[in-house]
């Protein structure tokens, strides 16, 4: 009966959750609106089953394709589907908590895991940074599964567990090299690679992995090259450094207040530790010699899901708490759990007082105008949307007709010249883009076009948004005539 409960207790913490973080991700943006990045994913998931998109491997766009045929996609949806990433994440790591410190240590560690903003805050978008604080996690948990207990089946479960990260990013594999050092490193090497399980982790992995590998070096392999020297190398570490220890101040000010309410541990029994610790300085030291030896973009997002196991570590410190502090944890979890959306909303709030462009440059609304435009004059489904990157990623999503979007012209194997002579284009450029709005008037005076000035503006409890004015450029299809008329 006692265990009936305690599963009742985590179904409901976890559902919570769930439901505090889609809440936090409908409330902290603009109403209707999608982060650029989630909008994208979007628009590639349009564009069929693939196993490369751009710069990024298929997952994503693989599973909001799949969602997509189901129910319609929309920034609900993707609110479900950010959320649900953050909830299978913290689930991940309460498991992993339970194997190395406990069950009873492990909710200390959920406690204050969901303090951190690379647990919560940064990961309430569904991108390719975000998805990696649930990946991560299960191929830890899947890894410390096997040395446990190396049989089979674990080791195909790591193996999957290994592909589905690459899946989503191919920086994965620097968690990759970690934990096969760690593997390497850990007392239990001998035992562990005298088993099954190591081994066909290592062949799953390769299985599965192939047929991507050999599509990016086929179709991508100048991608890598596109990429280096993005970033000044001198710059790197130390703002790394400088973020990654402010972003942890709150996880380090509730393992403080935990010290203070629970106690230190005196020899509490923990386990793989060793093995853990091997694999978040590792994996942090590899995530910033890559951006310091290459000067990739993306390097303080890419640390985000290394910290998911720095409460773990944490938490080791901790004695057990007794049977009257877990319950006042549990009872305590729902309150604060609403806390979350009421943050969303204050988060808004500043953003829009602040003017940040990501809450205040009203996106879709300028979408739907050129929309309105482009359907009084040609009364024909719009394909392509081009220009502002923000604007036409919003675009696809949020118009009927959910176009290609062809961010800032540039090269992209889903936009083609038969596509543009079929479909024609409908672009957006700000004013001091001169690239935007010269490759958008090229393309106007070769196919009898032409262009409107449009605006908009956002409005929040009061408060008033900065006027973003850009120009739409209508480009009709090959051989169609239209009346040139900027009413829409």
């Amino acid at each position: 009966m006692e265990g009936v409960e305690r599963l009742r207790r985590r179904v409901r913490f976890f559902l919570l959750l769930f439901l505090a973080c889609t809440a936090i991700t409908l409330l902290r943006v603009y109403p209707g609106d999608v982060h650029q990045n989630t909008a994208e994913i979007y628009m590639w998931s349009t564009l069929g089953f693939k196993l490369i998109y751009a710069k990024h491997p298929p997952l994503l766009p693989w599973i909001v394709g799949a969602v997509n045929q189901l129910v319609p996609v929309n920034f609900f949806v993707l609110a479900a589907l950010s959320a649900f990433n953050v909830t299978i994440a913290a689930y991940a790591v309460w498991r992993i908590s339970c194997l190395t410190v406990g069950e009873a240590r492990a909710m200390l560690v959920v406690a204050i895991y969901l303090l951190s903003p690379y647990t919560l805050w940064h990961a309430i978008k569904f991108d390719h940074n975000a998805i990696l604080l649930s990946t991560w996690p299960f191929v830890v948990w899947a890894f410390l599964l096997s040395l446990d207990d190396p049989k089979w089946w674990r080791g195909l479960l790591l193996g999957l567990a290994s592909a589905i990260a690459i899946y989503a990013k191919y920086t994965s594999a620097l968690l990759l090299i970690a934990v096969a050092v760690a593997a390497l490193a850990g007392p239990r090497r001998a035992q562990y690679f005298r088993a099954p399980a190591p081994y066909l982790a290592l062949a799953t992995l390769i299985l599965l992995v192939a047929p991507l590998a050999w599509t990016v070096l086929a179709e991508d392999a100048g991608q890598m090259t596109r990429l280096i020297g993005a970033v000044p190398i001198g710059t790197i570490p130390v703002c790394m450094l400088v973020t990654n220890l402010l972003r942890l101040l709150p996880v380090l000010a509730g393992f403080a207040l935990l010290y203070w309410w629970v106690g230190p541990g005196a020899r509490e029994k923990t386990a793989y530790l060793r093995e853990l610790l091997v694999i978040v300085l590792l994996s942090y030291a590899l995530i910033v010699a890559a951006n310091v030896g290459f000067g990739l973009r993306g390097s303080q997002a890419w640390t985000m899901p290394v910290f998911a196991f720095v409460p773990i570590l944490l938490v080791s410190l901790l004695r057990s708490p007794v049977p009257h502090e877990s319950m006042a944890l549990y009872r305590a979890a729902p309150l604060l759990l609403c806390l979350i959306p009421a943050i969303g909303v204050l988060m808004l709030v500043n953003s829009f007082r602040l003017s940040s462009h990501n809450v205040v440059d009203p996106t879709h609304e300028l979408a739907s105008e050129g929309a309105s435009i482009w359907a009084s004059a040609l009364h024909r489904p719009i394909g392509i949307v081009a220009g502002d990157g923000f604007i036409d990623f919003s675009a696809s999503l949020t118009l009927s007709d959910h176009p290609r979007a062809w961010a800032g012209f540039n090269d992209a194997w889903w936009i083609t010249p038969e596509l543009i002579d079929k479909n024609g284009v409908l672009a957006f450029c700000r004013e001091p883009d001169g690239r935007c709005n010269s490759r958008a008037s090229d393309l106007v005076g070769k196919r009898n076009g032409w262009s409107c000035d449009i605006e908009a503006r956002r409005f929040l409890w009061g408060m008033v948004g900065p006027i973003l004015r850009v120009k739409a450029y209508i480009v009709p299809p090959r051989g169609v005539d239209a009346e040139q008329t900027c009413n829409g």
